[in-house]
């Protein structure tokens, strides 16, 4: 068993596990990223098995852990042919949702005690629209959530498939509101899948929508996109997510429309 961890603190836990349970001599923990692994390095013998949680420390948005499909891409050469990966492949959902709370750090105050701060609601735009990005990670567990739309997966990336043939993705998806509510942002996550019957999400704890209050996972962070103004909808409404991928450089980019008739709510 060889085990990759670039991490420091977490490589010195390991080894100090190896050595409790005199593993020496079946674990050799590698202190290399994934690209500058030598077949030296794995005494010239060919990997039947990689698996992975994926999580990455350096990673904040939930699609920037693919960076476990990249590491592998790097080991292919090293891989045996029947070698299995798991994760097996990464897919990106989304959801439109009404925000209680977490909303407020994009909305304008407006008038409030009497004083009239409208120039400085139009101050802080301009400075959020030139500094922020479009979605930003937060930690949903935090705040009060709740589902407007069912998740809809975005796109899927199989880890078998290597980088190189992997040509870049855009398409676009449909959200359906199931419910009336006030629309002021949007949710991203990511789910590993290892199989028909285990899957990883760094979003909901479950698909139940129907509740009043939606969980999330409390250890990942979720993609959320933060609407200045809310709009109101009924069951029936729609938005449209465009999704883009380049495998090259592994950048996302994710476009929101909603569809039809909507009023906005200041």
């Amino acid at each position: 068993v060889f085990y990759l961890d670039t991490n420091w603190p977490c490589r010195q836990v390991l080894k100090k596990l190896i050595l409790y349970n005199n593993l020496q001599d079946r674990i050799t923990v590698v202190e290399k990223n994934a690209e500058d692994i030598t077949g030296e390095d794995l005494d010239h013998m060919k990997i039947d098995l990689v698996i992975a949680e994926p999580f990455f420390q350096a990673a904040s948005l939930p699609w920037e852990h693919l960076y476990f499909w990249y590491a592998v891409n790097s080991l292919r050469q090293h891989l045996s042919g029947t070698c299995v990966i798991l994760p097996e492949q990464m897919t990106i959902k989304a959801m439109a949702v009404e925000l209680r709370d977490l909303h407020k750090i994009r909305a304008p105050v407006g008038s409030y005690a009497g004083f009239d701060i409208t120039e400085f609601d139009k101050l802080i735009e301009m400075a959020s629209l030139s500094a922020d990005e479009d979605i930003e990670p937060q930690p949903l567990w935090e705040y009060p959530t709740m589902a407007l739309s069912r998740p809809a997966p975005l796109m899927s990336i199989s880890f078998n498939q290597s980088v190189e043939s992997f040509s870049e993705i855009q398409q676009v998806v449909e959200l359906k509101c199931h419910r009336e509510g006030t629309m002021n942002g949007v949710v991203f996550w990511s789910e590993f899948s290892f199989g028909s019957d285990l899957t990883i999400s760094t979003g909901l704890v479950d698909d139940n929508c129907e509740a009043r209050k939606i969980k999330w996972d409390m250890f990942s962070k979720q993609g959320v996109k933060i609407y200045r103004h809310s709009s109101a909808v009924v069951a029936g409404s729609r938005l449209k997510v465009e999704t883009q991928f380049k495998p090259q450089n592994g950048d996302f980019s994710f476009l929101v429309d909603v569809c039809g008739e909507q009023h906005v709510v200041d």
